[in-house]
């Protein structure tokens, strides 16, 4: 059950929460998660010589003075594969303090029975906390200062 803006703006005074687009974050959690968690052997077997055993065979061929200038570009996506894994646990750090936030306020408030897309539920939460943080704020500027 959807709890109502009051009891909302009562409970999300002690909690802290940013101004960030939440939707479009959890759309580029659920992209790169769809990158990195294969259930199929051979994917990630791909991904673990595109991302581990291919640069050590550069590095290899490199001490042999052995270079060739297509070495660039396996480079340069092995270094684009670590860049959206390591920003995949940033984005999984910032969506696991989404859901102790909600839950600490009662939440989540709605359900989904798609478990890629659960994580929207909570990106809808924290719109709805930030959402009732700001109609808290305007009603006490329209009152003025006490």
């Amino acid at each position: 059950m959807i709890p109502e803006w009051k009891e909302l703006r009562k409970k999300s005074r002690t909690v802290f929460v940013l101004n960030k687009p939440y939707f479009a974050i959890a759309e580029k959690y659920t992209l790169l998660q769809k990158k990195f968690h294969t259930d199929d052997f051979i994917e990630k077997a791909f991904l673990w010589f595109d991302m581990v055993f291919y640069p050590l065979y550069i590095f290899y061929q490199c001490c042999m003075l052995d270079f060739s200038v297509m070495y660039i570009f396996a480079l340069t996506k092995t270094y684009q594969l670590w860049f959206d894994w390591l920003h995949l646990r940033e984005l999984q750090e910032d969506i696991d303090s989404w859901v102790k936030t909600v839950k600490s306020m009662g939440g989540p408030w709605i359900a989904s029975n798609d478990p890629e897309k659960h994580i929207f539920v909570y990106a809808d939460a924290m719109e709805r906390i930030l959402l009732s943080r700001r109609l808290g704020l305007t009603k006490k500027l329209r009152k003025g200062p006490k």
